[in-house]
């Protein structure tokens, strides 16, 4: 589906919504940066850009807006507000002036979240898409991943909605069949990686040399979802794995960390899993997204529970593994043809030895650094093309 005609360049401003991204979790706020940067190099005057519904206080963003679906401001209906006094009094920009949305979701269509897709949210979900498709807008679900579908209400949320939008694309090639099992072969359906993989971090120099503490050191990251969407009784044997790993990586001299990659409930995991663990072990929290990628790109190992700890990871040719709560772990390892970086904890001596071997092997490690660098390499020339097929719809 991939073009290499050239893009034309829109002079006016947009409102563009990158819906379903967020500021918690880092992968989301990750997002949410990599398309306001990609999307503003399609027109010659900056859009402005309505994040996950909400704008965080203290946003350093100044063409960031928060969506509301409200029917009155001051007793006035929003319809006879204009947008400027929507916007630059009050912060925020109604329904009625979004001209694009590019869904930065993730993972929010499939079984696993078959206890969300009620009927209410799958109504209201299509009132909204039905509103503005009305009025010409157009809705792509930018790459995430997607399914499977065998749950009624999981099934109903994607079959619903899917008319509505002008691209759907799935991030590796499980979610791709996913979705052509519901829809079959479909124009509107694509397959590319995730966009985060080109995304560089910004960070001032002073803070870099504050972070610079963590470079070559083993990072790892925790994840609340190793225990609510696994099977029962996980907690225990995931907190004793990672415990366990810390330990044997602080005995050998590799300076372990552990870094939150989302908000309360991961850092009371990873408290735990230090105090299981016996030793006083550092970990980071409160860091904003460009701050956790760059720290994981000075990392000589990453091992990660999250998702975008893994893309970060690979993408800046940093070895990692991971631990699976979803399909889309294992798809991302097989992308970089790294699939032994996937790790059972369950199987906890087993898998702790595998990392071992690796950080005491320099030939094993160089060649696997070899190979996540030549497929990162891959990755983001598809990213890249991602971005130009995208370019000629929405311009």
């Amino acid at each position: 589906m991939a073009t290499n005609q050239k893009t034309t360049v829109k002079t006016f401003i947009m409102n563009i919504l990158v819906d379903n991204a967020g500021f918690i979790n880092k992968g989301a706020e990750l997002m949410l940066y990599s398309v306001m940067e990609r999307a503003a190099k399609f027109y010659k005057k900056k859009p402005d850009f309505i994040a996950c519904r909400f704008k965080p206080k203290g946003s350093i963003h100044k063409n960031l807006y928060e969506l509301r679906i409200q029917q009155r401001q001051n007793l006035i209906p929003i319809k006879y507000i204009p947008q400027f006094v929507t916007k630059k009094i009050y912060g925020f920009v109604a329904p009625k002036d979004i001209d694009l949305i590019l869904d930065a979701g993730g993972f929010r269509f499939g079984d696993q979240w078959e206890d969300s897709c009620t009927d209410e949210k799958i109504k209201q979900s299509v009132d909204f898409y039905k509103v503005l498709k009305q009025k010409g807008v157009k809705i792509i679900l930018l790459s995430q991943a997607f399914g499977p579908f065998k749950k009624d209400h999981s099934r109903k949320f994607i079959e619903e909605v899917f008319p509505f939008f002008n691209l759907v694309i799935a991030r590796e090639k499980q979610s791709l069949k996913n979705l052509e099992a519901v829809f079959g072969k479909n124009d509107k359906i694509a397959c590319y990686p995730d966009f985060t993989n080109i995304y560089q971090p910004k960070l001032p120099e002073k803070e870099k040399e504050v972070f610079s503490k963590y470079h070559d050191r083993v990072c790892i990251i925790p994840n609340k979802k190793m225990i609510t969407h696994t099977e029962d009784n996980a907690k225990d044997v995931y907190v004793n794995f990672l415990s366990s790993l810390a330990f044997m990586l602080h005995e050998k001299g590799h300076k372990p960390y552990f870094l939150n990659h989302e908000g309360k409930e991961d850092e009371e995991l990873i408290r735990e899993i230090i105090n299981n663990s016996g030793n006083s072990f550092e970990y980071l929290t409160g860091l904003n997204a460009d701050q956790v990628k760059w720290i994981i790109g000075q990392s000589k190992l990453c091992i990660t529970s999250r998702f975008h700890g893994l893309v970060s990871a690979l993408s800046q040719d940093v070895p990692a593994f991971c631990t699976s709560w979803s399909h889309k772990y294992e798809e991302l390892l097989k992308d970089y043809q790294f699939e032994e970086g996937l790790l059972d904890y369950k199987k906890s001596r087993e898998n702790i030895d595998k990392v071992a071997s690796i950080l005491e092997n320099p030939d094993d490690y160089n060649n696997i650094k070899t190979i996540i660098t030549k497929n990162s390499t891959i990755q983001k020339e598809k990213t890249e093309q991602m971005w130009r097929e995208i370019g000629m719809i929405i311009t």
